[in-house]
């Protein structure tokens, strides 16, 4: 029997406007400890205009990505669709769940009930009068249709649709009509809301959530090994009434034929469940196999995933080479490998120790300058959320909040940290308090002092080095449009790529000695902190382009992880701020940047 698991989650948000619109991105499951086969479809919808907009969806939509990928689901995010592109992307992504094991839809946004009925709310709906919604909204029946037709074992809808919806207010409705329809579950479908038919799903604002309440729960309770759905929301129900005071009570309705895990235990295996008045043959219990043939697919710059199933990585590169695409290669191991656009190679004008040279270079760019010649990798711009997103986990401090949406332009950032051999060969003197050598990076230097080195250093070189904005550093350590979303600069394992307290021996280290993170980049966890050009100022939840900073005041930010100070500080996203004459410091150092050409 066919298992649908319908799951409703109801959240209520205020304005946030800006936000990128059509996008699409797939993301591949971190890991997965079972041999089935997983997908999920992400909706977030915020930028519904003036007076209609949502603040906490992106964040809801963004955490789900998060825990789905950890639980080996291949995660297609689609952002601010209006109802052409949602219905285009859905489509594809239907073509993809065929046969699959496991297949999640995942909406947060608004959604309305017309006539019994259940429709989901894309941007750019004009929706007048109840006969405009079936025409320019997503039916919930519609969904649920196109999952059943592709034969995948278990289904399930994922709706955080606002409660309290602004689009109904001009309508001949009475004021008690709010939120979603109830649905009559058949046989082998389970529906849960996050509150109660006609009533209101309480915004996770009110208790400093950046999540609705139910989703804030749902998050951390779905990842508990070895707890069956019916554990997850019986469990997530107590804490949403707990925190809402009664104010709020989920609610469920209908009954699966097995039990169904998101993270199976070790003795876990799906078993017969009653159906009320209608017996049902006995159900073998389904035993996963052990082990699974590997294999790569790809998807390409246009979210387009290969037909093709490769034994070896390299035969899915060859085949993305032959037909010019770029993108990504996944296995269902949960690997990921970048492949990057074509270029052809081109020649740079290098100058080092008063020489010309010539180098052959392809992606990640690199550019050397100065005579002691500064590598710097060039950094497409892009749009990224900055601050403390869901890989930070429960690290982050109040001046990490709130999470918001930035885009950067192109630009150059240094490949290492300055070293005290660069420092020397423009300024004749080395400031550091740890001194082991030309390679090793500068430190106790002043927001001012860098000003000075990099004045002369443009004066020498004719070019316009600069610090980096701290937009630019995070996008950059966060690994650019290649992240993979670590909670580092590079890796989730913090030895891998930084040093820092529990493994430097209470030193910086030659530059370059850890692995670098997916722009190529080196360092940017840890060694030395690293001022960034901007004055001291806290973050706004608007979205900002190419964002510099506060305009006045006698604190400058720095970034980055040091040898001194313990792994929370290592992280992405993680920030401070000193007086720019303190120099006193020989865990702060810094980096180049270069506006794009």
């Amino acid at each position: 029997m066919k298992n649908i698991l319908f799951i409703v989650l109801l959240s209520v948000s205020c304005l946030s406007f800006g936000q990128t619109r059509n996008l699409k991105t797939v993301k591949a499951p971190v890991e997965n400890q079972t041999a089935e086969k997983r997908r999920a479809v992400v909706i977030g919808m915020n930028d519904y205009g003036e007076g209609r907009s949502l603040n906490n969806t992106l964040n809801d939509a963004n955490d789900m990505v998060d825990v789905l990928t950890r639980l080996g689901f291949e995660v297609t995010l689609l952002m601010n669709n209006d109802l052409r592109n949602l219905e285009t992307n859905l489509a594809a992504w239907y073509n993809t769940i065929e046969r699959n094991d496991m297949a999640i839809f995942y909406f947060a946004g608004h959604g309305v009930e017309v006539g019994g009925s259940n429709f989901l709310i894309p941007i750019n709906a004009e929706l007048n009068s109840e006969p405009d919604v079936r025409y320019n909204a997503l039916s919930v029946n519609k969904v649920l249709d196109n999952m059943d037709f592709k034969q995948v074992r278990f289904k399930l809808l994922i709706l955080d649709a606002c409660r309290d919806n602004p689009f109904t207010r001009g309508w001949n409705r009475s004021n008690n009509e709010k939120g979603l329809a109830h649905i009559n579950a058949p046989i082998g479908t389970l529906i849960a809301f996050a509150a109660a038919p006609g009533a209101v799903a309480h915004d996770g604002g009110t208790y400093n959530l950046q999540n609705g309440v139910f989703t804030h729960f749902l998050k951390q309770e779905i990842l508990t090994e070895g707890a069956s759905i019916d554990d997850i929301l019986n469990r997530v129900a107590g804490d949403v009434i707990r925190l809402t005071n009664n104010q709020q009570a989920p609610y469920k309705t209908g009954i699966l034929t097995e039990n169904f895990y998101f993270k199976p235990g070790k003795n876990d295996r799906p078993v017969e469940v009653a159906v009320i008045d209608k017996p049902v043959e006995p159900v073998k219990p389904t035993v996963q196999p052990t082990t699974t043939e590997k294999y790569y697919y790809y998807i390409d710059q246009n979210g387009n995933e290969s037909q093709n199933r490769f034994d070896d990585r390299k035969d899915a590169e060859s085949e993305m080479r032959n037909r010019m695409l770029f993108g990504r290669i996944y296995s269902n191991a949960g690997e990921v490998f970048v492949v990057d656009k074509p270029v052809e190679p081109i020649t740079t004008s290098v100058l080092q120790t008063e020489q010309t040279k010539t180098v052959s270079i392809s992606e990640p760019i690199v550019e050397i300058w100065n005579p002691d010649g500064i590598e710097m990798v060039f950094v497409e711009g892009g749009t990224f959320m900055m601050g403390c997103t869901a890989e930070q986990g429960n690290d982050c401090i109040d001046y990490e909040y709130p999470s918001h949406q930035v885009t950067v332009s192109d630009f150059y950032i240094g490949r290492y940290e300055v070293t005290q051999g660069q420092w020397k060969a423009i300024m004749g003197t080395n400031p550091s308090g740890i001194r082991k050598g030309d390679n090793y990076p500068v430190e106790k230097v002043s927001w001012n002092d860098v000003q000075e080195f990099i004045r002369r250093l443009n004066v020498q070189t004719g070019n316009n080095y600069r610090l980096p904005t701290e937009a630019e550093w995070e996008f950059a350590a966060r690994g650019g449009n290649r992240s993979q979303g670590y909670m580092y600069s590079g890796s989730n394992n913090v030895n891998d790529v930084a040093w820092y307290n529990d493994n430097s021996g209470r030193s910086t280290h030659s530059v370059g000695l850890k692995h670098s993170n997916e722009l190529g980049i080196y360092d940017m966890s840890g060694n030395v902190m690293e001022w960034c050009n901007d004055r001291k100022g806290k973050y706004s939840s608007s979205s900002k382009i190419d964002p510099t900073g506060a305009l006045s005041g006698n604190r400058h930010i720095f970034r980055g992880g040091s040898w001194a100070y313990n792994k929370r500080h290592a992280r992405v996203s993680h920030r401070y701020y000193d007086k720019f004459e303190r120099r006193k410091n020989d865990y702060l150092g810094f980096r180049l940047a270069h506006s794009s050409k």
